[in-house]
């Protein structure tokens, strides 16, 4: 990890583990010993929700420090993969998608939270995508009718 961190042509203190890879009693320390301030890999790969029972940010549990760690956990609600791969929920249609996107835009209205949400640069490039590339863009546009904020890298100062 810190290979590819230095790599980067920016500083970042923000991760997601690919395939939403995570270790208890690992994924800490690697992030702590890597200065990441902010992780949003804890959500589910073959479902989409509330993995951790909430959207809201909070403290991961270092097990090797046996304390609360410094690094903010925002929990992953979707990922489209989730959503279009076979082996998972396998959406072929706008109804589909809705019928399990609009309950959490439900719950994060009625309690708050962050829809944290990952869609993968390939749904952008590749023509195969256009029908998840529409989706996303449609989601953007009901979170924005629901007046929900939107946010980016600059969470940072905001949780801090």
């Amino acid at each position: 990890m810190k290979k590819n961190i230095r790599n980067l042509p920016f500083k970042t203190e923000l991760n997601r583990f690919h395939f939403l890879q995570y270790n208890i009693n690992k994924t800490p320390k690697i992030l702590r010993k890597n200065d990441i301030k902010i992780d949003t890999t804890l959500g589910f790969s073959d479902s989409i929700g509330f993995r951790n029972g909430t959207s809201l940010p909070f403290y991961l549990f270092d097990f090797e420090t046996n304390s609360t760690s410094t690094i903010i956990e925002i929990p992953l609600l979707v990922m489209d993969a989730t959503l279009f791969y076979n082996h998972y929920k396998n959406i072929k249609t706008k109804e589909e998608f809705w019928k399990y996107i609009n309950p959490l835009i439900e719950q994060l209205q009625k309690h708050g939270g962050i829809f944290t949400l990952n869609f993968h640069n390939h749904i952008f490039t590749e023509k195969s995508y256009d029908f998840w590339k529409i989706c996303f863009i449609q989601l953007l546009e009901k979170c924005k009718q629901k007046n929900f904020k939107f946010i980016n890298e600059s969470i940072i100062s905001y949780l801090n």
